[in-house]
């Protein structure tokens, strides 16, 4: 996995940069062109050179050797386990067999964590896409998602991991998957962080707009220290699309302003409502402290 900077200060920076990027798309691009800045680095002919007839008084030889080598001996181990890894830690511990704690370090946004079964691949943008394909080849998940995917770039991408269960794993025939798709955005939503239910009004009005099918609304309580209680809205995806049932709940990070989401997505009229129960409790956003 790609490795994420230490350090909750540098992690809050890095959330708040994905946030506007995910905002102002154009703008991102252009601000971070390296090639506006970039210093000139063309040696100037009267630069002062070294003497080709100069040697070096001093070779460091064997001494400097021996001075890195004891170095590396004085060097500090590997940082104890940070927020990630005590909260993947505390994931795993709540889920049932046959499933596990993901850690994904998603570098632009921070680590965030996963539950799935333990059959299931994990992929985060960025990453290759042959884990999903080994499990979902030839499924109509994979036909409607594999050219959706390929093309999404780390910096600017609302859809940030997906970890897919072969049917078998769920109770499912063989030619079908179950996947859990997360999600980030802007809060830029006209109401409070906390207001789980006007949130979810306001979900549910979009989804309906988009053609789905809302069979649910409700407000639920989060474990997490961001906010008391969620958003969850269930739906069906209409079906010219792909036939799925989908469970969405929210996550709001006020301290940056930030809106996660976990899609638990099944096939239409699958009973999976306790595998959805699993993943999206399981869910964790990026640690802010």
């Amino acid at each position: 996995m790609p490795s994420c900077a230490p350090g909750s200060t540098r992690r809050r920076w890095a959330s708040v940069r994905t946030l506007a990027a995910l905002a102002c798309l154009p703008l991102f691009l252009v601000a971070c062109d390296p090639s506006e800045d970039a210093p000139d680095t063309d040696v100037s002919e009267d630069a002062p050179g070294e003497d080709p007839g100069t040697e070096a008084d001093d070779d460091p030889g064997a001494e400097a050797d021996d001075d890195l080598d004891a170095e590396a001996d004085d060097a500090p181990d590997d940082p104890p386990a940070g927020a990630d890894q005590e909260l993947a830690a505390d994931v795993e511990a709540a889920l049932p067999e046959g499933w596990t704690a993901a850690l994904v370090e998603d570098e632009p946004t921070g680590a965030y964590v996963l539950g799935a079964p333990e059959e299931a691949a994990v992929w985060w943008v960025g990453e290759d896409l042959d884990p999903l394909f080994v499990v979902a080849d030839g499924t109509d998940w994979w036909e409607f998602w594999q050219p959706r995917l390929v093309p999404l770039e780390p910096d600017v991408s609302n859809i940030r991991a997906m970890a897919v269960a072969p049917g078998e794993a769920v109770g499912l025939d063989a030619d079908e998957v179950v996947s859990f798709q997360v999600n980030l955005t802007p809060f830029d939503l006209d109401v409070d962080p906390d207001d789980a239910e006007a949130i979810a009004e306001i979900y549910a009005g979009i989804f309906e707009s988009q053609g789905s099918d809302v069979t649910d609304v409700d407000v639920v309580d989060h474990p997490g220290p961001e906010v008391d209680a969620v958003a969850e809205l269930a739906f069906t995806l209409p079906a010219e699309l792909i036939e799925r049932d989908v469970r969405q709940r929210f996550v709001p990070v006020p301290e940056v302003g930030a809106l996660w989401s976990l899609q638990c997505d099944v096939p239409s009229g699958a009973d999976l409502d306790e595998v959805c129960d699993i993943a999206l409790d399981a869910f964790r956003p990026p640690p802010t402290d």
